[in-house]
């Protein structure tokens, strides 16, 4: 049963809806022979026609036949004036009001619902239409469908088989070459996991994720110098490592070898920064290449070669550590020297004095730590002879020099040695080769580590000179 129906038997089966005829002012006497009844029932149904409209014209009257309508009525009398009020009702009211609402607030709350479980519970044949759709980030893939292959797109890296999806949106296999930060990678795509070292800025948990071997608030850094590096991972291996200059002008990073293994005094940090060829002249006791400013290219590394690195101008100095290979094999055995605390020359304060400042003042800097036994033992099959002894820097003494070694002489005193054992020499004395400038030359009563007696003793070296 419809409301209008159901609102229609109510108004019939209410005494107080019933209009009288005579205040419709309907005639007397119906045209077919009605009795007043009818003319009731003619104007209750005009009444509901005012309520539920035109729909409402097959409801029998009051007191009439079973096939008497509205229309019927509509003849009758020729003109009921309850009838013309709900012929006009129903013209301008077609359909009920409170249906229309109710049915169209129902169809749109359905097509939203319908919209919404569309979204989040996507029928699963739309993961087979062949059409990217819903979530899927590639053609019936990602999203709530299966995992994306390598090649796929993909929103991010749940969308992907791998679980890897780049920063260009497509999926790609797990590794250290695929622009993604994978599970164990310190940064995207380096880090101890990949065995390759992140760049300066990049994030590192500890210092062998970064290239530069130093990690400072999870940032990976450059350091200043190999003992910078040693001393935040002891675990650093020999190698070449990027460092930053910290001299004015000078082009940073540079590249340094840095000596990490040793013991004892001879402990990692060491970082090279000059190495010389046997008799080349290139770093002779005049060479400016000691006191300037200019630096030479070389290879970082213990290759028998030459070169002068950043580090000899700009990184302080605490100690040095001196190597001498009578051949191109590596060397082996090193001197170490340290530097005295104070007076220093040309007013340098320690330790940020630099071994150019060093050499630059041409004044003689003693060192400790070293001594004859050191010297010679370093370089297999030297000698000296037994007295003076004079080691440090800027070592002159007669008609012998050397910039970073030691001096001999038979007499006891240091006016006319005729030895010396050392890097950038110069001098020739009781007929030393004078061109011998990295390695020992000694003549007139010589002595070796053993403390044998050789008549004389020339030997050219590959020289490499450390700081710390």
């Amino acid at each position: 049963m419809t409301r209008r129906v159901a609102l229609l038997l109510a108004l019939l089966s209410t005494a107080s809806c019933s209009i009288d005829a005579a205040g419709l002012g309907l005639e007397s006497t119906d045209g077919a022979g009605e009795d007043t009844a009818d003319e009731v029932g003619d104007a209750s149904v005009g009444d509901d026609a005012v309520l539920d409209g035109a729909a409402d014209t097959t409801v029998a009257e009051s007191g009439d036949d079973a096939t008497d309508t509205l229309g019927a009525d509509a003849v009758e009398g020729g003109g009921d004036a309850a009838e013309d009020v709900a012929d006009a009702t129903d013209s301008t009211f077609t359909t009920d009001a409170l249906d229309a609402v109710s049915g169209a607030d129902a169809a749109d709350a359905a097509d939203a619902a319908d919209a919404a479980d569309t979204l989040l519970a996507p029928d699963a044949d739309s993961c087979r239409d062949g059409v990217q759709d819903g979530d899927e980030s590639d053609v019936d893939c990602g999203g709530h469908c299966t995992k994306c292959p390598n090649g796929g797109r993909c929103h991010a890296g749940v969308d992907c088989g791998s679980t890897a999806c780049t920063t260009f949106g497509v999926c790609v296999p797990v590794g250290c070459n695929n622009g993604v930060l994978d599970a164990g990678e310190a940064d995207v795509d380096c880090g101890v996991a990949c065995g390759r070292g992140c760049a300066v800025g990049k994030h590192c948990s500890a210092a062998a994720d970064c290239g530069g071997r130093l990690c400072t608030a999870n940032e990976c850094a450059l350091a200043t110098s190999c003992d910078q590096i040693f001393a935040g991972d002891p675990g650093a291996p020999s190698a070449t490592y990027p460092l930053a200059s910290t001299r004015a002008g000078a082009a940073s990073p540079w590249s340094a070898y840095c000596a990490m293994v040793g013991a004892g005094a001879d402990v990692g940090g060491w970082t090279l920064v000059l190495k010389a060829s046997k008799s080349a002249p290139t770093f002779s006791y005049e060479a400016a290449l000691w006191t300037d400013s200019n630096l030479l290219a070389g290879s970082p590394d213990l290759a028998a070669s030459e070169a002068k690195f950043e580090g000899f101008l700009s990184i302080p100095v605490h100690a040095l550590r001196v190597a001498m290979a009578p051949s191109s094999a590596t060397p082996t055995k090193y001197v170490l020297l340290g530097l005295p605390t104070s007076g220093l020359p040309g007013g340098l304060t320690y330790p940020p004095a630099s071994l150019a400042q060093l050499f630059a003042t041409g004044a003689y800097v003693a060192t400790s730590g070293g001594g004859r036994g050191a010297w010679l033992d370093a370089l297999p099959g030297s000698a000296l002879q037994k007295n003076c002894n004079r080691e440090g820097l800027n070592v002159v003494a007669g008609a012998m020099s050397v910039r970073l070694g030691i001096l001999g002489n038979e007499q006891t005193n240091c006016d006319s040695p005729d030895s010396r054992l050392g890097v950038g020499g110069a001098g020739s004395s009781c007929g030393t080769d004078a061109n011998t400038r990295h390695g020992d030359v000694c003549a007139c009563t010589c002595y070796d580590a053993s403390g044998g007696a050789p008549s004389s003793a020339d030997l050219s070296a590959q020289a490499y000179v450390f700081v710390r």
